[in-house]
């Protein structure tokens, strides 16, 4: 309801922000990973290997947010289902690609629908638990989609290859 009415909603807000409505600052990172789980953390490490000091992992969870921050990771709070967390980025951020790795295929598709919204350019991935996920993913904007499922049996099947005493 409040999205339909949302500009509306804005004219009354005042320029001045609350303390947990702050600008917030990306790092200046080009690639960003919304969802901070264990797909999320391996992403946002794995990712931070190959491309140093230019990845940022966003979590809704607090606990989560500062557990990461100890940690030495560059962690934000939001939701990027929610048209504020657009609101508090900053406009001259250089996100060129948004890895979505949140909990479920909802959540992926209201952040899709937001990144459409502020008219993202770059690229953007998502996870998916099921080939109609994928689908539904790349009809809502994702540039590509990592089938969670099918790729851990291949990988798994490749480890166990390469692993395996007695080649068949």
């Amino acid at each position: 309801m409040y999205s339909r009415f949302r500009s509306f909603w804005l004219h009354f807000q005042t320029q001045d922000r609350l303390h947990d409505d702050t600008l917030l600052n990306t790092f200046g990172a080009e690639i960003s990973v919304f969802g901070m789980g264990r797909v999320g953390v391996g992403a946002y490490d794995r990712m931070s290997e190959l491309h140093p000091e230019t990845v940022v992992g966003i979590d809704f969870d607090t606990e989560v947010v500062n557990k990461h921050q100890s940690m030495g990771r560059d962690i934000l709070q939001g939701d990027p289902s929610d048209a504020d967390f657009w609101e508090k980025i900053e406009r001259s951020h250089s996100i060129k690609l948004v890895m979505l790795a949140l909990p479920n295929l909802q959540a992926n598709l209201d952040a899709l629908e937001q990144l459409k919204k502020i008219s993202f350019s770059g690229r953007i991935t998502a996870t998916a638990g099921y080939p109609e996920d994928e689908k539904k993913s790349l009809n809502s904007g994702a540039t590509a989609v990592y089938n969670l499922y099918t790729e851990a049996g291949t990988g798994f099947a490749n480890h166990v290859d390469v692993h395996y005493e007695h080649k068949l």
